[in-house]
């Protein structure tokens, strides 16, 4: 009867060993797999900043673009009469209007 019951409460204690190791075993799955998560979010949320960034800088650049081309555009118009009248001066257009060339 003793090693009956021996046999018995061994049983039981590998039986609680064995749940022990599994649940512990779950627990570490399920730490790891939390890790994973955040990593993942935090890749996501890198990756989401770099966009905007450079989003940021093409408007940026697009402003800046748009803004130089309107000055240039308003310094030719600006100068397209005194150029015009410089022109007209030189030598060269009275030669290009005799049809003299070189």
């Amino acid at each position: 009867m003793c090693a009956g019951g021996a046999a018995a409460s061994a049983r039981a204690a590998n039986k609680s060993q064995k749940n022990m190791y599994e649940y512990r075993l779950k627990k570490r799955r399920r730490k790891h797999q939390q890790k994973i998560n955040r990593y993942n979010l935090a890749k996501l949320q890198f990756d989401r900043s770099v966009d905007n960034i450079n989003l940021g800088l093409g408007r940026s650049y697009t402003r800046a673009n748009t803004k130089l081309n309107r000055l240039r555009e308003q310094a030719l118009r600006k100068n397209q009469g005194a150029l015009t009248q410089a022109i007209q001066k030189s030598g060269y257009s009275k030669a290009l209007a005799q049809g003299k060339s070189g």
